[in-house]
């Protein structure tokens, strides 16, 4: 089996949404004409904010399509919006928190049909708690933390479906066993 590059031929955008969009490239791999379905999303941030005694907090969130789940702050970046900028303003925003220090952790796709980056961050320590200051589409209980024995009774129980959510949290805990090496 040889890695063969594709050669786009078109690009046509079929849906053109809020959030997304969704493309249907036409690709040439080794003569071979086929047709690739590719969803194009906003770039987002993804924020693991830990307490003192090593606990995340999870938002509890109402989504249409899952009812109230829980999962870590996050949200789309604007237009010239740096990622840790983004960042500080989602974790204000779903939580009221400001916190002290920030690591970027990981830059990663949500999937390979799927373009737009997620830049996902650790924060710590608070500098002080405001009131939250929500989007109109956004639906945020409370914000509770939680030790990575209780997420992963949250995950089994199906109330963090979030793929984007859960794999911050699993590198968060790759990270603090020193599995995860930042920076590799």
């Amino acid at each position: 089996m040889t890695n063969t590059k594709h050669i786009n031929i078109t690009s046509e955008i079929v849906y053109k949404g809020k959030y997304i969009n969704v493309r249907i490239d036409t690709i040439n791999k080794d003569g071979h004409i086929s047709q690739k379905e590719v969803i194009e999303s906003r770039k987002g941030v993804v924020i693991a904010f830990m307490s003192d005694d090593g606990k995340l907090l999870l938002i509890s969130q109402y989504r249409h399509n899952h009812g109230q789940i829980l999962e870590l702050p996050a949200g789309g970046m604007k237009d010239n919006e740096r990622p840790l900028q983004a960042a500080k303003r989602e974790l204000l925003e779903e939580t009221g928190i400001k916190a002290k220090s920030w690591k970027l952790i990981s830059t990663h796709h949500n999937g390979v049909h799927q373009e737009g980056e997620n830049y996902f961050f650790i924060a710590r320590g608070y500098l002080n708690k405001a009131s939250l200051s929500l989007d109109d589409d956004e639906n945020i209980g409370t914000s509770k933390f939680y030790s990575f024995k209780q997420i992963a009774s949250q995950m089994q129980k199906g109330k963090i479906p979030c793929l984007r959510s859960r794999s911050c949290i699993w590198l968060t805990e790759l990270i603090l066993d020193g599995s995860w090496k930042v920076g590799k």
